[in-house]
């Protein structure tokens, strides 16, 4: 037999097995991958973290060489300390700043909720009333009971809320696990040599060359994607919520800063991120004034189709290289997976991986292509 035959057919063998076996034992599969997720996660939120604040901390380091003008090399550990002091000082005031402005008017939307809430029902129910007296369908309506509707719409978003921050806090159950995430992130900020040297000596002594390189582009694709998809993604949030803010003030729509931080953030979640922030944000200002909402609908409508047809594609644009569907599908199946962080990294995973599999059909097609031209 062929040895390329046979070793194809031995390895299709494994590949059953294997499969077979998880099926088999789906639990402790699942299990296995959370404790997995558990023990790795403060380092790639770190990386994450790293990834975005390292473009702020070589600013900071060439503005103090440019201001200091001092080119002994003995300072340069001293820039490094003030650049990455800078870097937390920025940090803590962005992060201070955003508590100050929307947890007081959190607050501020949660004490209008409770006050205007039997308003808000009394004010449904008499338009089902006016409305039945001179159309028939509008009786059904008429008779639902809004107070417990709207009660229990507001347990589920309150739901919502409450499973999101559980799951944030789970990036880093406890002082230990956030510590860690801190620590390696400055690591990386101040110098990922250190961090990514390591590793390529274990590639040059362990991996032979064409693994090596092998390796060595899957690496590169997995950056090249996760860098465009993270930058492209949270300017787009920033660029959305600014001009939702800048809209509600023009418009003089209630709650701006907040509806608009809600905007922002629901943005950074695909396909459904929009939804979920209008759906929020709706129920916010029909609390406070529900003439309003017809006015936000039309504004919401206008920013996602400017968000979808002019923002995305400029900023982002094909950064991921994955297929609408593909994304749904991605979206959809990460979530029911892994709950929230499934549903936000979802997207980018499925990405290097289309993005890893169409390089190796691509590779293999060029080889055809040149043997066919011999």
């Amino acid at each position: 037999m062929n040895k390329a035959l046979f070793r194809m057919l031995l390895t299709l063998i494994i590949i059953t097995l294997v499969l077979y076996q998880g099926l088999e034992n789906i639990e402790v599969v699942f299990s296995s991958i959370v404790f997995i997720w558990r023990l790795i996660s403060p380092f790639i939120f770190g990386a994450a973290l790293a990834y975005i604040l390292r473009p702020l901390y070589l600013w900071f380091l060439v503005v103090l060489k440019k201001l200091i003008r001092i080119s002994n090399r003995k300072f340069d550990g001293i820039y490094s300390a003030i650049a990455l002091l800078l870097l937390l000082v920025s940090l803590s005031i962005l992060i201070t700043g955003l508590a100050l402005v929307v947890i007081p008017e959190l607050v501020q939307s949660a004490k209008s909720i409770g006050e205007n809430l039997p308003i808000l029902v009394k004010h449904i129910e008499d338009i089902f009333d006016n409305l039945s007296k001179q159309y028939a369908w509008a009786e059904l309506f008429s008779s639902f009971s809004w107070s417990n509707i709207l009660s229990e719409a507001t347990t589920f978003i309150q739901n919502i809320v409450m499973a999101l921050f559980s799951n944030i806090s789970g990036i880093t159950t406890g002082f230990y696990r956030l510590t860690i995430t801190l620590i390696f992130a400055l690591y990386l900020v101040i110098d990922p040599k250190d961090v990514i040297k390591p590793i390529h000596w274990v590639f040059d002594h362990v991996l032979p060359e064409s693994r090596k390189n092998y390796v060595t582009r899957v690496l590169d694709i997995t950056k090249d994607v996760m860098s465009r998809y993270i930058k492209g993604t949270l300017l787009d949030a920033l660029l959305v919520g600014i001009l939702f803010f800048v809209s509600l003030t023009v418009l003089g729509l209630p709650s701006a800063m907040l509806i608009s931080f809600l905007q922002m953030i629901a943005n950074l979640i695909p396909v459904f991120g929009a939804l979920i922030g209008a759906l929020l944000s709706a129920i916010l200002i029909a609390v406070v004034d529900p003439s309003a909402l017809i006015t936000f609908f039309i504004l919401v409508i206008v920013i996602q189709q400017v968000d979808a047809n002019v923002l995305q594609p400029k900023i982002i644009g094909e950064s991921v290289g994955l297929p609408g569907v593909y994304v749904f599908i991605a979206v959809t199946i990460g979530s029911q997976l892994f709950g929230f962080w499934g549903l936000l990294l979802s997207v980018p995973v499925s990405a290097i991986v289309f993005a890893l599999v169409r390089s190796v059909i691509e590779s293999k097609s060029n080889k055809i292509n040149q043997m066919s031209n011999l």
